[in-house]
């Protein structure tokens, strides 16, 4: 099962890089609503209603929602809501809290803006130890795991490098049918 799900993520990888936002879709991250960066960074919002949100997170949004669509169809479904983030560089990160049930196939999807180079992710077990990482340079990063027990599990989303200050990053959960 980890072969064919890593089989998945490798044909998603390919088909982010040709589906790239043109530089005109990137440069509306840089100005408008997005200039002026909320007090408090690692500010959450749920993306759950995209109306009204700002530019970078409507972007992350789209980009998430582009890997929905190639998730699904090879059986995945979408779990919970997306996360966007506001990040820094160098800050421990964002952390979301689910409840995994043994001999299910999870996939963790992160997305970033376009002022980030590299934005990495791990699963951590209920007693804090690395279950699944990806720490690849990438923006498009993802895990999967399948758990031998049902337990709380975290996963940690931080960004390596950033252009700017804060950058966005979307975080996505998927699950196999049962």
């Amino acid at each position: 099962m980890h072969r064919t799900i890593f089989a998945i993520l490798g044909a998603f990888a390919l088909f982010v890089q040709a589906g790239a936002p043109a530089p005109a879709q990137e440069t509306e991250l840089l100005g408008g609503e997005d200039a002026a960066l909320p007090d408090v960074p690692g500010v959450v919002e749920v993306a759950s209603s995209r109306r009204g949100m700002p530019s970078g997170p409507r972007i992350i949004s789209r980009e998430l929602d582009r890997a929905s669509s190639a998730f699904q169809a090879w059986r995945l479904q979408p779990w919970g809501d997306d996360v966007i983030s506001l990040l820094g560089a160098g800050e421990h990160g964002h952390r979301e809290s689910y409840v995994l049930e043994a001999g299910r196939q999870y996939v963790f999807q992160v997305a970033c803006d376009s002022n980030c180079d590299d934005v990495d992710i791990e699963v951590l077990d209920a007693l804090g130890r690395s279950a699944q990482r990806d720490t690849s340079q990438t923006i498009w990063p993802s895990v999967s795991i399948e758990p031998q027990q049902s337990e709380r599990y975290t996963v940690r989303v931080w960004l390596t490098r950033c252009a700017v200050d804060y950058c966005y990053v979307g975080l996505s959960a998927y699950q196999s049918q049962h």
